[in-house]
């Protein structure tokens, strides 16, 4: 069943290279040229020619997601009296490298959309504005924008310099008592304190002992994590906010306890529903979370189209929904899967 998948990746990977060797060509071709002063007809011929190319790769790029999904999770799944080979096929290194591509995908449409940006020229261009008022726009963007914004040009990039703080993952707990595995993990009495933004690329694992401190802590994380921890004490409210801050959020963890009324009960579950659209998985281990609540979920949950679950109170796991492939002409991309994922995203993003 793993070189289903696998050969549903490679073909993907394929198809999406010719895409990207067109972005290649465009770029090389306006190079030498200075697109913030096009005349406007040309300029209305490569904003067309961007858009259909990041039409195109946002396809590619869903599908590679939503294989990859229902890749991770038909692993997850297999019984204990699965081959070796089958149940490590996911985390093959042939496997990672495919799974990169998704990545270089997504780049590849920021990098168009930075230079769609730079077609529409401003009255005033930036590195012409005074030095006060360039660091006091910089300063009013998200940071999540800065990352963007520093690749319009050197003066841009100049002025981003002092809001730069990208890690790979941000571990921050509430005690002296620092885990094994990481190396720098953030104590929370100097993360809060000091009040520093961090665009965070893989991994958060939060760990307060108050709904206060999360409200603290929560405007200064944003990044595109692929993994989301929160242990301690918070409400489902700071759930769904760090969730929703990241487009490319894959598996979360709640571990701790869990502040909720029973009357919030239904529109909690029917947040995570929405959400488990784009999960590989999530698990709920929230001892105060009561059986009226695991019961309502598990409500919600029962007749999800695109995954299952499982509970051992009061623990819940969820999964999406194994595939079955009967005729070589089924090994294509879940479209289906792959259309509500965007669905999904696009609506958050338009809030």
């Amino acid at each position: 069943m793993s070189k289903n998948y696998l050969q549903i990746f490679e073909n993907e990977v394929h198809s999406s290279k010719f895409v990207v060797s067109e972005w290649s060509l465009l770029l090389l071709k306006y190079s030498k040229v200075d697109v913030t002063n096009l005349p406007p007809n040309l300029c209305s011929t490569l904003l067309i020619e961007l858009d259909s190319l990041k039409n195109r790769l946002k396809t590619h790029y869903y599908r590679l997601r939503a294989t990859q999904l229902e890749w991770f999770n038909y692993v997850k799944q297999l019984p204990n009296s699965a081959t070796t080979a089958e149940r490590n096929s996911y985390h093959t290194a042939d496997a990672l490298n495919k799974f990169a591509y998704a990545g270089t995908i997504y780049k590849v449409m920021s990098d168009i959309s930075c230079m769609k940006a730079k077609t529409f020229v401003s009255p005033i261009k930036f590195e012409k504005l005074p030095y006060e008022f360039q660091q006091r726009l910089v300063n009013l963007l998200p940071l999540s924008d800065v990352i963007n914004f520093k690749l319009i040009g050197k003066a841009a990039s100049k002025a981003s310099q002092f809001r730069e703080n990208c890690v790979d993952e941000l571990v921050i707990l509430h005690t002296m008592q620092s885990p094994t595995n990481i190396k720098k993990p953030i104590l929370s009495p100097d993360f809060l304190t000091e009040k520093k933004t961090y665009h965070v690329k893989g991994r958060v694992e939060l760990n307060f002992d108050s709904v206060e401190k999360y409200d603290l802590a929560i405007p200064l994380i944003s990044g595109n994590y692929k993994l989301l921890t929160m242990k301690g004490t918070f409400s489902w409210h700071q759930v769904l906010q760090l969730m929703k801050k990241s487009d490319m959020l894959l598996d979360f963890v709640l571990k701790g306890e869990l502040v909720i009324d029973p009357k919030d009960y239904s529109n909690f579950c029917n947040e995570l529903l929405a959400f488990a659209v784009k999960f590989n998985s999530f698990v709920i281990t929230c001892p105060n979370a009561d059986h009226a609540f695991m019961a309502e979920l598990k409500k919600v949950l029962k007749n999800h189209i695109t995954h299952s679950f499982r509970v051992r109170f009061p623990r819940l796991v969820l999964f999406s929904r194994k595939r079955r492939f009967h005729e070589a002409s089924d090994l294509t991309p879940n479209d289906h899967l792959a259309a509500m994922m965007c669905e999904f995203e696009n609506s958050w993003n338009e809030e």
